[in-house]
């Protein structure tokens, strides 16, 4: 994607008066830190449209608010009693070298914020006098969920709070030194255990009497839509702990962000500047090229995780680095990716936001298709209702695009929602011409061939496997199996497929050795040994053996239980003897 110019192709030059330039840019790096004064920091779009062409270079800006701001903001103690953890999401981790996928995965809980700051205090992050010795961290500590009092939402456990300080009283700790420390035991930790996020939380901690940058109520271009979506127009909580990490990506419709701390540790950010995201692209590319095969949007999974390390020494991206304190605003700007995790227990507020200029990106940004309910924008339609415009009568005829629940890494349905009859939609497009003569699939995986007239074409499989003529009684007389398949189908199917050769008698009166083909269809193939369990299998050296061969792009079989499984290889990992595989349908 490249990131559209501006309407009329002017650089747009501030009045001298008005200019706002950064206090300084982060540890000398490319990310700009903004201390205004309270006049300059009241407007928020004032400010916004004036600092908007440092965000657009460095992809992400910090803001520290004027004392006077800060000082406005009320106690935090009754608030916070309100806070329900529902339902966090366990992160598992998946990789090496500096290279993850990262899974998340819904714990069935609810934690008042007592239970989370004792949950975090159990995975706090190693002390000084141990980085350098990281050793894995145990789970925290279960809780049973039948003695659960987070569960019943609208109580309140007023003993639970009882003398209970929200705050963390160790900020000065968190030195820049400090912070590199942690970012080191990071990366090389994070396969150790599986931090709990609480993450897409609906809800705002500011108070009403915050008339600016109250991240709740920001002006905000699309609230002439005239609809609130959870986390795009309307504030989400996140409550974080050590490692609980956020993958490499985008914001949906590449619209800005804004991130605040309320109260607690540090979060770590990563950016990459907007000159260098084409490149960035073509290397998650590289690194899967799979799921960017499967998904032109796939970064917009939240999935991917590599390090800055990793990009500069064998990529050459230089990653922008940020730590992000308690009373701190940091924005996130169009076409910026942008990652990074938590450094302890934290509440932070985060929502969406539009401005005129973000319109242009709106316009050519591209949707991930993968989710039925990921979020749209109609950049025309927004622009109709800025300009009185009503809204054409056959916009009624579909579900606006706007309806849509954001995912932002996980599906969460809420309470009291309902699920809208889904519009049949007729297809007018005249059904493709089946790529492959001998069969009716289109496989991305598979390869096709010419065939000799040069007017079709033919996958490989299927020209391998197919045979002018069967004979369907062996030598012996006996009759043989005549179950047929496509031959792109038979990895489906649990066709034992054995490659090899067999000797023939050609016209000259010679025997030939030939390339063939056995095929067995799953219930005459070679059943697995009775003995041959999957811890078995774990440690059979033919097994490893074969499975130390496979490569990208490699179909295979597996038998996890009765049932046969066709898979295509995602990833090798021979030192963890694991296997990524992407499950194939069988139709």
């Amino acid at each position: 994607m490249t990131p559209p110019h501006s309407a009329n192709g002017k650089k747009e030059v501030p009045d001298d008066n008005d200019v706002i330039e950064p206090d300084h840019y982060y540890g000398g790096g490319k990310i700009p830190v903004f201390k205004p004064t309270m006049d300059q920091f009241r407007d928020f779009q004032s400010f916004i449209g004036k600092v908007d062409h440092y965000g657009m270079r460095s992809g992400i800006i910090k803001v520290i608010p004027p004392k006077e701001w800060l000082d406005a903001q009320p106690p935090l103690d009754e608030a916070v009693k309100k806070i329900r953890v529902k339902n966090p999401i366990m992160q598992e981790f998946h990789g090496s070298h500096g290279t993850y996928t990262q899974a998340n995965i819904e714990r069935q809980r609810t934690y008042n914020l007592p239970q989370w700051k004792a949950l975090c205090e159990e995975s706090k992050p190693p002390a000084d006098d141990v980085l350098e010795k990281t050793k894995p961290e145990g789970p925290p500590t279960p809780v049973s969920p039948e003695s659960n009092p987070g569960d019943n939402i609208d109580s309140v456990d007023e003993e639970a709070f009882k003398n209970f300080d929200y705050r963390i009283h160790d900020q000065e700790e968190y030195t820049q030194e400090r912070c590199e420390e942690l970012e080191t035991a990071y990366w090389k930790s994070l396969m150790f255990n599986n931090p709990l996020y609480g993450a897409d939380m609906p809800g705002s901690l500011f108070d009403d009497s915050t008339t600016s940058w109250n991240v709740a109520k920001l002006p905000n271009l699309l609230d002439v839509i005239g609809q609130k979506v959870p986390g795009v127009n309307t504030a989400y909580l996140y409550l974080g702990m050590w490692k609980a990490t956020f993958a490499w990506h985008l914001e949906d419709v590449d619209l800005y962000s804004i991130n605040y701390i309320h109260f607690g540790a540090p979060k770590q950010w990563y950016s990459i500047s907007q000159e260098d995201a084409p490149r960035f692209e073509q290397v998650m590319k590289s690194i899967w090229p799979s799921d960017a095969k499967s998904c032109d949007q796939f970064l917009r999974h939240k999935t991917y995780l590599v390090s800055p390390s990793i990009l500069k020494s064998q990529y050459g991206i230089t990653v922008n680095k940020l730590v992000h304190y308690e009373g701190e605003f940091v924005i996130t700007y169009p076409y910026g990716y942008h990652s990074g995790f938590n450094l302890g227990y934290n509440c932070a507020e985060s929502v969406n936001f539009a401005t005129e200029k973000w319109l242009d990106y709106g316009r050519v940004a591209k949707k991930c298709n993968c989710e039925a309910d990921s979020v749209w924008i109609d950049v025309d339609e927004i622009e109709r209702k800025l300009r009185g415009e009503a809204t054409p009568e056959y916009y009624d005829d579909f579900d606006s695009d706007m309806d849509k629940t954001s995912t932002r890494g996980r599906k969460r349905k809420h309470p009291g929602e309902t699920t809208k009859a889904k519009r049949m939609r007729v297809n007018t497009e005249i059904p493709r011409k089946a790529p492959c003569v001998l069969c009716p699939n289109d496989l991305d995986y598979e390869d096709l061939l010419p065939t000799e007239d040069g007017k079709s074409h033919a996958h490989r499989r299927c020209a391998l496997y197919t045979e002018e003529t069967s004979i369907l009684r062996d030598e012996a007389g006996k009759e043989v199996c005549t179950r047929s398949y496509h031959a792109t189908c038979a990895l489906l199917a649990g066709v034992q497929v054995e490659h090899g050769s067999i000797a023939v008698i050609a016209d000259d009166g010679n025997q030939y050795s030939v390339p063939s083909v056995d095929l067995k269809c799953k219930y005459h193939r070679q059943k697995r040994p009775t003995w041959m369990t999957n811890d078995a299998a774990d440690y059979d050296r033919k097994v490893n053996a074969t499975a130390q061969r496979l490569v990208v792009g490699d179909l295979v079989q597996f038998q996890a239980d009765k049932e046969i499984n066709g898979a295509v290889v995602l990833q090798n990992r021979p030192e963890e003897r694991t296997l990524l595989v992407k499950i194939l349908p069988r139709g």
